[in-house]
């Protein structure tokens, strides 16, 4: 009886197993005639996940509003946007009768302080002697911050107006800080109400970004991953990831803080792009590099003696190639043309 025995079946699978992918052979000769060109591989921590439209905006954190006090007409910019601007410096000229029954107001309100302050000094000093009865004290004390109160409004109003010389009825609009002064683009002639902001001032070498994240993309950007724009490229990083859709446009507001440049200011459209992380022992190689053998992404990784295929898995995309993690390839070179050529040759065509 003639018995077959698996040893010899199951010791050549077995070295096929240890021998790895298969060398594809190819002469340095072979190579040229085939038109077959290597590029290096590059090791990357991170790739691009999304470039979006942008929007550039003031740092809240280290910008302040010039508000117009009083309503009036714009006779005169004296401050021009860009320009660096010292706490208290006249920015505008309006001309307003406002401005006029604002004054008048707050002489009133201060003599009425005045006044009752004085009022109440002495009733103080008849209650403590009995003459008067407390009740009396407690009313001129109502009365009194009721004053005081109303003339540290007018005064708050005022505390960037001051009247302008030789012109009744006008006043110069003051800068409530110092730093670096973003217009709104009033000019002469311009009405204004009370609470206009007339500019900004800012005294960040900052500049935040707005943009619209698809809502695919939602889960793929995190804060602080890395963040560029303008031109030349500057990097900053992401702050905020909303979690609001909208239900119009399917995205979330996404805000980032750059360093403000050329292509970076205040109200100017721009690109950003933002960057995440990607897996350990992910390279970049050049698109024309990745073809598909058995159903499968691959590249051809050079050998001394020629390429062996190596299956990839293929993820973001980019300006110099592919994103892809595959066995071997950090550090390594790719085919990046003749591919063709050399996938005949690994399908034994």
């Amino acid at each position: 009886m003639c018995r077959w025995s698996l040893a010899p079946f199951m010791a050549l699978l077995s070295g096929i197993a240890l021998a790895g992918p298969a060398e594809i052979e190819v002469t340095p000769e072979q190579r040229s005639a085939l038109g077959i060109e290597l590029a290096d591989v590059r090791d990357v921590r991170e790739a691009p996940v999304a470039a979006l439209p942008a929007v550039c905006r003031l740092p809240g954190d280290s910008t302040v509003a010039v508000v117009v006090p009083v309503a009036g007409t714009i006779v005169r910019v004296l401050a021009q946007d860009g320009q660096a601007v010292t706490k208290g410096q006249p920015l505008l000229q309006l001309r307003s009768r406002d401005f006029l029954e604002v004054q008048a107001e707050r002489r009133t309100a201060d003599a009425q302080a005045q006044a009752l302050g004085a009022q109440v000094e002495r009733d103080r000093a008849l209650v403590a002697e009995g003459i008067a009865p407390a009740r009396r004290l407690q009313e001129g004390e109502a009365e009194l911050r009721a004053a005081q109160a109303r003339a540290a409004s007018s005064g708050a109003l005022l505390a960037l107006a001051k009247p302008a010389t030789n012109a009744p009825g006008e006043y110069l609009l003051l800068a409530s800080a110092a730093g670096e002064l973003v217009g709104t683009g009033l000019m002469p002639g311009d009405r204004v109400d009370s609470d206009t902001a007339a500019f900004f001032i800012t005294n960040s070498a900052k500049v935040w970004l707005e943009a619209q994240l698809p809502e695919r993309l939602v889960d793929q950007v995190a804060v602080g991953y890395r963040a560029e724009a303008g031109n030349p490229e500057r990097v900053g990083r992401v702050m905020a990831v909303g979690r609001s859709v909208d239900p119009q446009t399917r995205s979330v507001v996404l805000s980032a803080e750059l360093p403000a440049g050329p292509g970076l200011r205040p109200g100017q459209s721009t690109e950003l792009t933002v960057f995440a992380p990607v897996a350990a022992g992910t390279v970049i190689v050049p698109a024309s590099a990745v073809t598909r053998l058995a159903g499968t992404d691959s590249v051809f990784r050079a050998t001394q003696r020629g390429f062996v295929v190596v299956p990839v898995q293929a993820g973001f995309r980019t300006a110099e190639g592919v994103a892809v993690t595959g066995e071997g390839l950090v550090g390594g070179r790719v085919a990046a043309s003749g591919i063709s050529a050399l996938k005949a040759m690994a399908q034994g065509n």
